[in-house]
């Protein structure tokens, strides 16, 4: 099954996204899951980038994190977009249909 997470914000692409363990963890599960970045949202338009099958990248965030001590947990990352390989920018029209 495909799995998608989708990460929004009225600022530039570039802007940091939250990502919880718990969803690093679903990502590293599967090898068909993909991340969504919405981002540039004026009420009218957006633009859209992919990530496509980010399982290894997960795997890569959450490996430093199995060596914490016990008692400690990270609940969320904040994380670059640059740090994933996204595909080309999709604009989106947010104008309802009449």
């Amino acid at each position: 099954d495909t799995k998608v997470e989708v990460k929004s914000t009225c600022g530039g692409f570039s802007q940091m996204m939250h990502v919880s363990t718990g969803e690093l963890m679903e990502m590293q599960a599967s090898d068909d899951y993909h991340l969504y970045r919405v981002y540039a949202m004026d009420g009218h338009t957006a633009r859209l980038r992919v990530a496509a099958r980010v399982r290894a990248w997960a795997a890569s965030v959450l490996a430093p994190l199995a060596g914490l001590p016990a008692g400690v947990k990270v609940d969320s990352v904040s994380v670059k977009p640059d740090s994933l390989q996204f595909g080309a920018e999709i604009a989106i029209d947010l104008t309802p249909p009449t």
